[in-house]
């Protein structure tokens, strides 16, 4: 890997997410779209979903 890019966003949870991540009324979700790369070629690509009341998000991200 040579890196990795982020793209962080928040929306309202559909209700499959809800019932699946257990979310109450009203919390939104935190989306994470992961990608990784091997010099300019991405090699995967991730989607994450967390409950917003469940995460601090803290970066560092160093591939040298």
């Amino acid at each position: 890997m040579t890196a990795v890019r982020e793209q962080v966003r928040a929306r309202m949870p559909n209700s499959a997410e809800s019932a699946t991540l257990r979310i109450p009324g009203g919390v939104p979700v935190v989306i994470i779209t992961r990608q990784t790369y091997v010099e300019d070629r991405v090699v995967e690509v991730a989607e994450i979903t967390i409950p917003s009341d469940r995460v601090s998000l803290d970066y560092r991200i160093d591939l040298t």
